[in-house]
């Protein structure tokens, strides 16, 4: 009998430690996007968005139209919002949406060729000025998407937008 209650006090503080652990490891990573989340925000304060640093808003379009402008004055910015983004948002196997909302790390519009081909060219220009080739394939990924989810192939065009609603 008292073994099974020593094995019994054994595994209930195995699940204590268990969930504890959970615990610190949840907060360790919350913690961690904290900080990107303050740093990003910090650098991406350029928005149609009212409160785009405060609350976390921004547009594809702008973040592009951003790391380019970085990739001509400071890189080092440029790359660390690339870096940032990526974590939050994948590679671009699934495309970009035009808008994100950093707070909940969620997309809140339906994607578009041009934010996209912008976010291309703001990759290609940031490879360029500073020979950096670690996005490229994020480029790549994005034009293979574009590629699969936008071209019509009968009428050799792109289509604006993957929101099947406003098809033609």
């Amino acid at each position: 009998m008292a073994d099974k209650v020593v094995a019994l006090k054994i595994k209930k503080t195995d699940e204590a430690l268990k969930e504890l652990q959970k615990k610190i490891k949840e907060t360790k990573e919350y913690a961690a996007y904290q900080k990107d989340f303050k740093k990003i925000a910090a650098l991406i304060q350029v928005s149609y968005a009212d409160d785009a640093g405060e609350d976390g808003r921004f547009y594809l379009y702008d973040l592009a139209i951003l790391i380019d402008a970085y990739s001509r004055a400071d890189t080092e910015k440029a790359k660390e919002i690339l870096s940032i983004f990526t974590k939050f948002f994948g590679n671009g196997k699934d495309g970009y949406a035009n808008r994100y909302n950093l707070s909940y790390l969620e997309a809140q519009q339906e994607k578009t060729t041009g934010p996209l081909a912008h976010f291309i060219i703001a990759i290609a220009n940031y490879t360029e000025a500073s020979g950096d080739k670690t996005y490229l394939p994020v480029a790549e990924n994005i034009a293979q998407y574009l590629k699969e989810e936008f071209w019509v192939n009968k009428d050799k065009v792109f289509r604006f937008t993957n929101d099947k609603s406003a098809y033609n």
